[in-house]
């Protein structure tokens, strides 16, 4: 009876052993899974927040240099813009003083022009200067067709005559 309780003990002892080693066996892998599972989430949080920051770089750089052409694109705009008011500021002073310093010349010499296109002294009788060139236009033009017409039937005439 001594060698069956000893035996019933031993396998549940033994039972009891492999139990505990099962579970610390267990116990074990989860702790290797999950620490492995750690250490890829964490490589992959620094590849992200790599990637994130050389975006980041990038974009800051990007708009930086937009920035920075921008600025001077503005201030070459601006200064062509005030070369542009400065010449023709000048061109502006400049054609005042040629006109006055002309009219200052012609003012201390006395001189005074009239027109001569628009004065009514030159008009022969009823009719001014543009009348009389209208008049000789259309003569002219008369004159041309009816020379145009004379050859015309003159020609029409000798091809009847020549049959």
């Amino acid at each position: 009876m001594k060698k069956i309780i000893f035996s019933i003990s031993f396998i549940i002892f033994t039972f009891c052993v492999s139990c505990i080693y099962s579970y610390a066996a267990t116990n074990t892998i989860n702790n290797m899974s999950n620490a492995a599972k750690n250490v890829v989430g964490g490589v992959e949080n620094f590849v992200e927040d790599a990637a994130k920051g050389a975006a980041n770089a990038t974009r800051n750089a990007t708009n930086s240099m937009q920035d920075g052409a921008q600025s001077a694109g503005n201030t070459i705009q601006n200064g062509a813009q005030s070369m542009g008011n400065n010449i023709q500021e000048g061109a502006q002073s400049a054609g005042n003083d040629i006109k006055n310093g002309a009219e200052n010349a012609v003012n201390s010499a006395g001189y005074t022009a009239q027109r001569t296109s628009t004065d009514t002294a030159n008009a022969t009788g009823f009719m001014n200067t543009e009348t009389w060139s209208w008049i000789i236009i259309a003569v002219i033009a008369i004159a041309i067709v009816a020379l145009f017409w004379y050859y015309a039937s003159r020609s029409k005439n000798n091809n009847r005559n020549d049959h």
